[in-house]
Formats: structure tokens, C-alpha cells, sequence
């Protein structure tokens, strides 16, 4: 197998001749270091552009202009560009939407936007709204979030205030000058059959010697260490083009992470996307790392833990930070002791020893245990898939923003982070179904929400600060 980063916007080989050695896969790798391009491959690309025809499609129920995007090889960007839809929030059922066959036209398309859009000479100014986010601003103006954090100096995308003034650049000139000089390399692995093999020590031998790692603020990825076989190995072939459109990526040895910006039912959302070699990297945690001692914000347990992705858990007693035990949640297990005994009501997350995200009601906390269980979540919404059946998410009719997390099969995880408090919980289920979760959970909810990449926090909180809260669940590298 060998493995390629290439520039974004040319058709990925990432699913040809699959569980073959001599297999060439690409990672699609876009919004990289400025003084990162990848370059592209001009075999592949003629083969697009040798297509000039079009497609059509008939928008479905439950269709997101993203997820359309996604199917086709584009970004739900390009795709609004091209159909010439302002708010790419809104399609309708029944609504045609133009497939470019050929992605030349695509650029044609936004080069005449940017065109147009270049004779304007002045910026404007924006200000923050509530319920503003920095995606939202960005495509009322025909820019995408990043090119609007990096003109503004906005470190965190997620993060803005009420009150806080935006320039939105008149002319994209302005933007390009805004940018760093950007250096050309490239990155390039080749793999064998040897799944103890260190890919690093195979890596194949050019002219110019190639990085094997990319590191940016939002993306760390390093592929020299993954093993051939491995279950991140085989989540960089098959889930590669994540990457092009990640807000934030992590690849390493152990884990594949990615978070990205999509809509649930024209809602914006967070989802985090997780692959580990080994259940060992799933975790629970108390606040301050002991039942009942208190509560502890989000990032403080990011550092604690040193974990990689990290988010609320349970619903919690303000008092001392212990799980608040409402409606069918009657057991509490800490890694792995009983810490309040009883039967399970069905409404606990339960965590094991193989990373299975499960519920098991009639059983007692001592039978969990014997079973494997080593951490309880206690949540109070209905749980949102159960055994790929969405149905329990239905009989939750509040609106609220929230953490959910989902299963496909061990190891594997999407975690779906609200962004505003429209979104209802059964169109995150059927969401999560789509992406293949078996089982997935609401955890705390409203100003507890939180979701934290290393020890940065990445989603913007309800109350504008991080809500200290009475225990986690993390992942690790």
C-alpha cells in the first residue's frame, strides 16, 4: 500500500483495489499550513477534465447540501457556488441541484465570483450578532471561515462576542496579501505487508527527501509511526478525505481524529470523527480525578488527562459534582468500583473494558462490572440510538444544545457538538445513523456543552466561558 497527500479537488483513489499492498491512496489534505502545499497529481486531474458533463440531483428528505457535496467529491462551497445558492442551510425538497462532472467548471464559476468580487476595493465591517458564528458570517460573504479568521486574527474560529466587529475584505487581493509565501513539498509513504513494520522505516526514497508530517495550529498529522494493519491505517485509506475539509485533524500512530463543520437539518453543528488502535484510549474521568470532589472545567481535565479529544459527560449535583441520578439512571461505576449500587434504570452510558458504548437495563452494578464496565455516564435525555433503532430519540421533543456521542463498532466514535439550541435530538440520531452508529448518547446539555482538541476548547460555550462540570469522557493518543 502507499499512501499519498495531495492537493484537494482531484478524485480520491482512496477507495480502488481496497486491502491490496500495491494500492495507491490518497489523503486529501486542504486548509494546510500556509507555508504547505501539496502538490498535485496532473494524471489524476486530466482525468477529470477530460469529463465535460454535468449531472443533476433531486434534493431528498433529510439531504444537506453538505452531505450532497461530500458524495460527489466537492465541498457543499463549491456546490452552492456552481447552483448559485445563497444559504446553503436551506434546500428543499425536490430542489435540482447541477453536479459538475467537471471540476474546471467549478473553478471557472468561483474565479468570476472572485472577479466580480475583486472590484470592490473597500472592507466592511460586520458586527456580532447573537447567535453568530464565524461560518455563517463568512458565507453570507462568499468567503469560507478560515480565509475570515485569518484576515481578522482570530485564533479560535469558534469563539466570537456579541458587539465584536469583522471586516469583511472588499477586495480578495486584500486576503491573498493577508496570506504567507506558500513553500512546495510533499508527502509520501510507502507501506508493506508487515503489520510490526514501522511505516517510517520503509518510507520511499526520492530525490529531495519528503516530510512525513504536516503541524499547524488546527492539524498535527504524522504518519511516520502507523503500522500497517492497524485501525488508524486503515481509517487514513478509507476516511482520507475528511481531511480536505477538517476545521481541525489529528493523525498519529494510535488515533485518527478529525472535526468539521456540517448542518443537521440546516443547523450547524461540530462533528468529531474518531478511529483508536486500542479500547485503552477511551476513558471516564471524574472532575479533579475523584468521584464527588468537586467540578472542573473541560480544558483543566484536557491537561490532566492528557488526552486528545475530550467532552462533558454527565449530568451532575453542583454541590459536589457527583452524577445526578434522575429518571432511569440508578447506578454509578468509576473505573471500574461501584460508587453508587443498584440496578441499572437503562438510561446510563456504559463504557467497557472493549470501548463498546452500551446500556443494559435490569442489571446490577456488580453485574456490570463482572462484565467489563468500567466507567457510567448518567444521562438524562432518552437515550438517541439504541441498537441502530432511532425511535427512543423521538420521544424527546426539547430543544437544546448538546454533546451526543455515537458508536459504529468499538474503537470507532463520531461526537456530534451542537452549535445553537435548535437542533432536535431525533435529526442528530438519524444523523449518526447515517454514519453508521449503532448506539449513540446525549450527555449534558445547555451551558455544559463542551469539546476540547488537545487543551484548546473548540466549540463556543453558552455562556461565553467554559461551565465546570462533574466528570468527562477523553480519548488519547
Amino acid at each position: 500500500m502507499k499512501t499519498g497527500i495531495t492537493t484537494p479537488n482531484y478524485q480520491s483513489l482512496s477507495n480502488k483495489n481496497k486491502g491490496s499492498v500495491t494500492t495507491t491512496s490518497e489523503i486529501k489534505i486542504a486548509q494546510l499550513p500556509t507555508n504547505i502545499t501539496i502538490e498535485p497529481n496532473t494524471s489524476e486531474r486530466q482525468e477529470v477534465e477530460d469529463v465535460d458533463l454535468e449531472t443533476t440531483y433531486i434534493v431528498q428528505s433529510g439531504d444537506t447540501l453538505s452531505k450532497i457535496a461530500q458524495e460527489n467529491n466537492l465541498t457543499y462551497q463549491e456546490l452552492a457556488e456552481y447552483n448559485g445558492i445563497a444559504d446553503p442551510n436551506k434546500i428543499e425538497i425536490g430542489q435540482v441541484i447541477t453536479i459538475p462532472s467537471n471540476l474546471e467548471e467549478s473553478t471557472t464559476v468561483q474565479e468570476e465570483n472572485s472577479q466580480s468580487t475583486a472590484q470592490e476595493t473597500t472592507d466592511v465591517s460586520y458586527i456580532v450578532q447573537s447567535g453568530d458564528t464565524l461560518s455563517k458570517i463568512a458565507q453570507e460573504n462568499n468567503l469560507t471561515y478560515q480565509e475570515l479568521a485569518e484576515y481578522n486574527g482570530i485564533e479560535n474560529p469558534n469563539i466570537l462576542n456579541v458587539g465584536q466587529e469583522i471586516k469583511i475584505p472588499g477586495n480578495l487581493e486584500d486576503l491573498s496579501n493577508s496570506k504567507d509565501t506558500e513553500v512546495s513539498t510533499s508527502i509520501e509513504i510507502k507501506t508493506n505487508t508487515n503489520k510490526d513494520t514501522d511505516l517510517s522505516t520503509t518510507k520511499e526514497t526520492t530525490d529531495t527527501e519528503s516530510p512525513t508530517s504536516v503541524k499547524t495550529s488546527n492539524k498535527d498529522i504524522d504518519l511516520s509511526s502507523i503500522k500497517e494493519g492497524s485501525r488508524v491505517a486503515e481509517a487514513v485509506e478509507k476516511y482520507g478525505d475528511e481531511v480536505e475539509n477538517a476545521d481541525y485533524a489529528t493523525i498519529s500512530e494510535n488515533l485518527f481524529a478529525t472535526s468539521s463543520t456540517d448542518y443537521i437539518n440546516g443547523q450547524e453543528v461540530e462533528v468529531t470523527h474518531i478511529v483508536i488502535n486500542d479500547p485503552s484510549q477511551i476513558g471516564g474521568s471524574p472532575a479533579n480525578g475523584e468521584y464527588a470532589s468537586g467540578l472542573e472545567t473541560a480544558t483543566s481535565a484536557a491537561a490532566r488527562l492528557n488526552s486528545s479529544i475530550l467532552i462533558n459527560g454527565s449530568h451532575f449535583n453542583y454541590s459536589d459534582g457527583s452524577e445526578d441520578l434522575k429518571g432511569a439512571n440508578h447506578v454509578v461505576i468509576v473505573n471500574g468500583e461501584i460508587k453508587t449500587d443498584g440496578v441499572s434504570g437503562g438510561n446510563e452510558l456504559l463504557l467497557d473494558s472493549e470501548g463498546r458504548l452500551y446500556n443494559a437495563y435490569g442489571k446490577s452494578a456488580q453485574e456490570l462490572v463482572d462484565a467489563g464496565v468500567k466507567y457510567s455516564f448518567a444521562c438524562h435525555s432518552t437515550q438517541v440510538i439504541e441498537n441502530s433503532d432511532t425511535s427512543p430519540s423521538y420521544r424527546e421533543g426539547n430543544y437544546y444544545k448538546r454533546t451526543v456521542i455515537g458508536m459504529t463498532e468499538p474503537c470507532e466514535y463520531y461526537i456530534v457538538t451542537d452549535k445553537t439550541y435548535n437542533n432536535a435530538l431525533h435529526d442528530t440520531a438519524e444523523y449518526l445513523k447515517g454514519k453508521g452508529c449503532t448506539n449513540a448518547y446525549s450527555l449534558d446539555q445547555g451551558g455544559s456543552v463542551s469539546l476540547v482538541r488537545n487543551t484548546d476548547l473548540i466549540n463556543n460555550p453558552s455562556d461565553g466561558e467554559e461551565r465546570a462540570v462533574g466528570d468527562f469522557l477523553y480519548f488519547t493518543a
